[in-house]
């Protein structure tokens, strides 16, 4: 018995696919598949919501935040992320808040808890949204920052817009 020619199936008596050329699985990236999302830059955070609070002398602290944002989404469909992101002077992190489906034009409210571990040489706070269409139109109706455990003040609104 010969064997079968390279990219075809070996044959047998009972083989369905007997010489038909077997194409091999095309490899899978995950991250491929996952529609990438555009971060659009809402607004920055006032050290005087993020810094209160922080230990004296400490090189690096842990903080928890309630974030929320009204937005508005018109246009397309698809999801909308509300980000925390923050710079030091060794990197860039990124805390996904919440996320949302839009199906239609509305709004959505997003909301949640962070927990952010910063450093002594934080630079910049700042709150983004993430499309995942680029045909998405949005406004941010309202968004606060308020650290847990402290009561909530009008400074701690960063953005409204009546």
């Amino acid at each position: 018995m010969r064997s079968p020619p390279p990219g075809v199936a070996p044959t047998g008596e009972n083989d369905i696919l007997a010489g038909v050329r077997q194409q091999p699985e095309p490899l899978r990236n995950p991250d491929r598949d996952k529609p990438s999302m555009i971060e659009k830059f809402i607004a920055k955070v006032p050290s005087r919501i993020w810094a209160d609070g922080r230990p004296a002398r400490a090189r690096q602290w842990d903080a928890e935040f309630n974030v929320a944002a009204w937005a508005r989404v018109s246009g397309a469909t698809g999801t909308v992320q509300l980000l925390v992101r923050y710079l030091d002077s060794r990197n860039d992190q990124a805390v996904l808040v919440d996320a949302a489906e839009i199906s239609g034009d509305g709004s959505a409210l997003l909301s949640g808890l962070v927990k952010l571990r910063f450093t002594d040489s934080v630079e910049q706070v700042q709150i983004s949204l993430r499309l995942s269409d680029p045909a998405m139109r949005y406004v941010v109706e309202e968004l606060y920052m308020q650290r847990r455990g402290t009561v909530l003040r009008p400074q701690d609104k960063l953005i409204s817009n009546y």
